[in-house]
């Protein structure tokens, strides 16, 4: 079935179907389909009720102690916003459990969010955040907030009814020479290519669409701000490359004690081929961070 794409409105055409293989929350069919003009890959007939496919366990709130050392193994995350920004007030859009927002507040940045999940914002409230709103429509919550030198949006582009909308609200909350940092699933990506509708990247239904890069550029420049860094590689991309591989070996298979000897294949086949992913810049996700004209 053809649908409209969420972005130009054009044709998008059936790419393939898919289940919820990375969960198995339901055996339900999900079809996809891709834009013939802007490339974006999109779920259509997305389901009323989204909540029901995020398990209770889709939020693996950790202690205190562990969320510090896990926010300190990501400190190339914020070595990279720190290389491009011009001040320390930030807005996170669904921070989760809080490892960025954490590892941003430990090196002195006053950080705000936007998350859905009551029991994360709870963890984020305990002197992580400065503010914290609990819900899943912040395009409609920003008017509570500033205006911001760094927003980003860690993996939560992807999960969006209306990420465009939001883009737009977004950039109008950053302060001149503000930056906005996403990252999410490259849909050029080898691996998509190679795996198609078993791509644990898809991870139906909960992702929604999948940007080009070169159409979230065309986008973005169109409300005044410009790609300054594109990146598809460094410990985010070989981490995400390495999770697709395990996620397939282990997908596959049904029996707990095969799913342990496809979690060391995967492993085994992520690090063998990952670097080639890389060198082309075709890894499995990319980071790419815009500046306010």
């Amino acid at each position: 079935m053809n649908s409209k794409c969420p972005l130009c409105n054009q044709v998008s055409v059936n790419i393939f179907h898919t289940q919820d293989y990375n969960r198995r929350i339901s055996n339900e069919l999900f079809q996809y389909n891709i834009c013939e003009k802007c490339q974006i890959i999109h779920l259509i007939n997305i389901p009323i009720n989204l909540e029901k496919y995020y398990a209770d366990d889709y939020y693996q709130v950790p202690s205190r102690e562990k969320l510090i050392k896990l926010a300190k193994k990501n400190q190339h995350k914020i070595d990279l916003v720190k290389h491009y920004a011009r001040g320390n007030e930030l807005l996170e859009i669904g921070p989760a459990v809080g490892v960025f927002a954490c590892l941003a507040n430990m090196n002195g940045y006053m950080v705000d969010a936007i998350e859905i999940d009551s029991t994360c914002c709870q963890l984020l409230r305990n002197g992580i955040c400065r503010k914290v709103i609990n819900s899943g429509d912040p395009e409609n919550q920003l008017h509570q907030l500033g205006n911001y030198d760094v927003i980003t949006l860690w993996h939560v582009f992807e999960h969006l009814k209306s990420p465009f909308d939001l883009l737009e609200k977004l950039v109008n909350k950053l302060k001149p020479g503000g930056i906005i940092l996403i990252a999410t699933p490259n849909p050029n990506s080898i691996q998509l290519r190679f795996m198609k509708s078993y791509w644990p990247h898809l991870d139906a239904p909960r992702h929604l669409l999948l940007v080009p890069i070169k159409t979230l550029q065309k986008k973005l420049k169109m409300l005044n701000t410009k790609l300054i860094k594109a990146t598809y590689r460094g410990k985010d991309g070989f981490r995400w490359n390495i999770f697709s591989w395990q996620r397939l070996f282990i997908n596959s298979v049904a029996n707990k004690y095969l799913k342990i000897i496809a979690y060391v294949l995967g492993l085994f086949f992520g690090f063998l081929v990952s670097p080639i992913e890389l060198f082309k810049n075709n890894s499995a996700t990319y980071i790419a961070i815009f500046r306010k004209i």
